[in-house]
């Protein structure tokens, strides 16, 4: 394992399922008209700073690099150690790779239909350009955090973050359930009781099912299940992160009288809930320039979230 990774550290296994036939999925779609506009961020110059900033926050990481939901008892995905998935010399480019996406295109905001399945069929990964991620997936993602020195609950989580930026809802998913979740599930295996990061798994749902948008899921729509999600992760407290979030998002709404309008909605602490009556607003209208702000925002929330979760360390 030390001589996979590079590092001194105990075998750390991460789902891997075993071959399976997936129930018939329509794939990931774009709403009409506003989707194809949403990572060019057309509402303001303030919305390509931002990008602007997350494209700062990249680089940081190359400096700093190189210096259950369903709770019936199932058999479960099969797991691999991650001593199995070697990290090539520079193995931190995989994890630099999705940041510097992330900083160029931003995160679109989606309505993506969930499979909840330890393998999805209709998997963004596969399709994202990135070599690395074509082959080996999440386990990748979670082998780079491990060889840059993020413990093993943390590269999980953190993996599952980089998962949702590359708009793979499922492999986060997967990843974060058992982080969160008390019960086995049949996609994210064997729940971790004592998980370091449930809070910040608990976060990644409300994410994934924001993402997930109207379509429904497990559990009634997916904005409504982000909803349960974020009184799951908060509790009606405010996260480490929402403070840095909320001016992000003031910078990132100059230029747009609509998403002006809905901080104005939200008051001057970041509301989670707000936001996502926002997103769904903004699918529901079709309203380009508001989608745009939400998709920036997005993508600034999944940052600061990966940096919170990985400790910095990457």
């Amino acid at each position: 394992m030390a001589k996979a990774l590079g590092v001194g550290v105990s075998p750390l296994q991460v789902i891997w399922p075993a071959s399976h036939s997936s129930p018939g999925v329509a794939p990931a779609r774009l709403l009409p008209r506003t989707r194809g506009a949403v990572t060019r961020n057309p509402c303001s110059s303030r919305l390509r700073s931002g990008m602007a900033l997350a494209a700062a926050g990249a680089a940081g990481f190359r400096r700093r690099h190189e210096g259950n939901r369903r709770s019936h008892l199932a058999a479960g995905p099969d797991v691999v150690d991650v001593e199995d998935l070697s990290v090539p010399e520079g193995g931190g480019d995989i994890v630099q790779a999705v940041l510097d996406r992330v900083a160029r295109d931003g995160v679109p905001l989606l309505e993506q239909r969930m499979e909840y399945v330890p393998e999805p069929e209709n998997s963004p990964l596969r399709a994202c350009g990135l070599p690395a991620l074509q082959a080996g997936g999440a386990p990748r993602l979670v082998a780079a955090l491990r060889a840059a020195g993020v413990g093993p609950d943390r590269a999980e989580v953190g993996a599952g973050i980089l998962c949702l930026m590359l708009r793979g809802v499922d492999e986060a998913h997967n990843l974060i359930t058992p982080h969160s979740w008390p019960s086995p599930t049949t996609y994210g295996g064997q729940p971790k009781h004592n998980s370091e990061v449930r809070r910040e798994a608990a976060y990644c749902h409300v994410i994934v099912h924001r993402m997930e948008g109207t379509h429904r899921g497990e559990y009634g729509t997916g904005f409504h299940n982000s909803n349960y999600w974020i009184g799951s992760a908060l509790g009606g407290a405010q996260h480490p992160i929402f403070e840095e979030l909320r001016a992000s998002a003031a910078e990132l709404a100059e230029g747009s009288s609509d998403a002006k309008a809905a901080l104005r909605a939200m008051g001057p602490k970041w509301d989670p809930r707000s936001f996502n009556r926002t997103c769904e607003e903004a699918l529901l209208t079709e309203d380009e320039e508001l989608t745009a702000f939400c998709a920036a925002v997005q993508a600034k929330e999944l940052r600061l979230l990966f940096d919170h979760t990985t400790l910095r360390l990457v």
